[in-house]
């Protein structure tokens, strides 16, 4: 199994727009991941995300540029305040790949509660828009590659 971990793009400051949608960059880099990850010949079907319209819109682009046919599943338990254990519990049950779409701090305790022996060390930059890549092998959780944002910043 191999989960995709994605922190959603780039999205507007509350200021401008209190729902915090994407900005232009923010979509051009998830566009531009999509892309990749394309390439990459992608085995998911799935994409949990938070229910946050930053977090949804990157799924709906990532999604459009995988071809359309994964199904979009909203994931609380992938909201910035939520504890890692409800989406671990998720993922738990499933044994095909998953692309997960989510924010800071969720997603660093998430992926350091599954690369056991590593909870208390931050070791990931996540930035919207990185990519960091799982793979479960016999049980456990080992990185395949962590990909920041600037990657996809030239056009694929």
């Amino acid at each position: 199994m191999i989960i995709y971990l994605v922190q959603h793009g780039e999205a507007l400051s509350e200021e401008i727009n209190p729902e915090r949608p994407l900005s232009e960059q923010g979509k051009k880099d998830i566009r531009n991941l999509g892309k990749f990850l394309k390439n990459l010949s992608v085995n998911a079907r799935l994409i949990y995300h938070s229910p946050k319209k930053r977090a949804i819109e990157t799924a709906e682009l990532m999604n459009e540029e995988l071809g359309g046919g994964l199904r979009l599943v909203e994931e609380t338990s992938l909201s910035p305040e939520e504890k890692p254990e409800g989406i671990i519990k998720s993922i738990n049950r499933l044994k095909e790949d998953l692309i997960i779409v989510g924010h800071l701090p969720n997603l660093g305790a998430f992926s350091r509660r599954l690369l056991k022996g590593l909870e208390d060390r931050c070791i990931f930059n996540f930035k919207p828009g990185s990519l960091l890549i799982l793979e479960n092998v016999e049980g456990k959780w080992r990185v395949m590659a962590f990909i920041p944002t600037d990657f996809f910043r030239v056009q694929i």
